[in-house]
């Protein structure tokens, strides 16, 4: 998250040169002469984000080219990524969010490395459209857009918190509707990650009454595991 002039921001990872933790958001880093103000929320529009992602669906099947190229430059599968209701708009790929309700609470856009929410988008989890019709056994749960692609290669259903440590609500409202008994949370490998797999674990099995498992992945997350060529025995032998 970072302030409207760039002069603050609050990273989930990085608390060196910090000056607080913010909460679960993470640590407050001030980058130049940041005057803090109380924040007000203002109203949020009425944005029918269903109908918003409908037309940017339509919109990339007329840019195959440029999301082929957005695709190469993350390293993930196309096909895989498809499964995700996917849209494009101004050299940006669209991802969809979705809430407790089964709809779009808003949209995060990637281009590359860079990230970033389209305006008065609200948080929550990215799920592959088969999960609804085919709900499974096993659920699995990661952190970011591309490890739940990558949990999809590895033959899982899965939903992917937008940040490792929230969204534990969704994931425990999407086990419950689709009836899910058991979860394996892959968890990246650094301390930030561990700890929210952590907080996802015992939420779900206080919530949800479910058997849980976190898997600490061997490279830094299942996005690199995968490209290692890492097979999932490889990493279900590591659990908790």
């Amino acid at each position: 998250m970072i302030a409207p002039g760039g002069e603050a921001a609050i990273c989930a990872r990085i608390s060196e040169g910090s000056i607080k933790k913010a909460g679960d958001a993470g640590w407050l880093h001030i980058l130049g002469d940041f005057k803090p103000v109380r924040y007000e929320e203002k109203p949020a529009p009425k944005i029918n984000w269903n109908m918003w992602m409908s037309w940017a669906s339509g919109n990339l099947m007329m840019h195959r080219k440029e999301f082929s190229e957005l695709c190469r430059d993350i390293n993930i599968n196309p096909i895989a990524a498809l499964q995700f209701f996917l849209g494009y708009h101004d050299g940006w790929l669209l991802i969809p969010l979705y809430n407790e309700r089964n709809k779009i609470a808003g949209i995060q856009k990637r281009k590359g490395k860079l990230k970033r929410f389209v305006k008065n988008s609200r948080a929550g989890v990215f799920l592959p459209l088969p999960i609804f019709d085919y709900p499974g056994r096993v659920l699995a749960v990661t952190e970011g857009w591309t490890d739940t692609v990558i949990a999809r290669l590895y033959g899982f259903n899965a939903i992917g918190k937008f940040n490792c440590l929230v969204g534990d609500e969704w994931v425990s409202y999407y086990v419950r509707e689709l009836g899910y008994r058991e979860v394996i949370i892959f968890s990246d490998r650094d301390e930030v990650g561990r700890t929210g797999a952590e907080k996802t674990k015992n939420f779900l099995k206080k919530m949800n009454k479910v058997n849980v498992k976190v898997v600490v992945t061997p490279e830094k997350d299942l996005k690199a595991c995968y490209e290692k060529g890492k097979k999932l025995s490889d990493l279900l032998g590591n659990k908790q």
